[in-house]
């Protein structure tokens, strides 16, 4: 084979063979960027949903604490929460995050799980402090409700700390794809 002919093939074979690696690297970097924003949206839709659900039920605790309520009456909202706050651990935990960030899904996971709890000891203490048990047990309710509120607060808090921090790394994993490597 003559050079004519050679050279021309060895370059389109060459261009054929830059022309596809580059492809296939966007196609990658494009297909990273769309699950990195998929999670950033998930887990921005999980926080926004978590605080629907805690806020007004924090509120309805606080009126039980300061006696603007009597206990028994927010026992349905409480056990409505359980169950919600059940399902909503339920789907961060099947949160599909990147390898990277999954920690930052499993600690919401877990505040969700620790919000669970503080209901069912804000529940506990309502069937107390509703109940015939005399003084001791009012006061023990209180404390239980009192304990439960401060919980949720905090977990409250966690979890919207918690998305944060995944919706930052996330930005900060996607930064690191547009940086060009040599």
């Amino acid at each position: 084979m003559s050079w004519e002919v050679g050279l021309p093939l060895l370059l389109a074979a060459l261009v054929a063979f830059v022309v596809i690696g580059f492809s296939r690297r966007a196609g990658a970097a494009l297909a990273r960027s769309r699950e990195l924003a998929r999670f950033r949206r998930d887990s921005a839709g999980l926080a926004e949903r978590a605080e629907a659900l805690l806020g007004p039920l924090i509120a309805r605790v606080d009126a039980v604490r300061h006696h603007q309520l009597p206990p028994g009456e927010v026992e349905p909202e409480l056990q409505s929460g359980l169950e919600a706050l059940g399902l909503l651990a339920g789907e961060a935990r099947e949160l599909g995050a990147p390898g990277e960030l999954h920690g930052h899904v499993a600690a919401a996971a877990d505040e969700l799980e620790h919000a669970r709890r503080a209901v069912e000891m804000v529940l506990h203490g309502c069937r107390m402090a509703g109940g015939a048990g005399g003084r001791s047990t009012e006061l023990e309710g209180q404390t239980s409700i009192k304990r439960g509120y401060l919980n949720l607060l905090h977990a409250r808090d966690a979890v919207r700390e918690h998305a944060l921090r995944a919706q930052a790394a996330a930005e900060a994993v996607r930064e690191g794809w547009r940086r060009p490597r040599i």
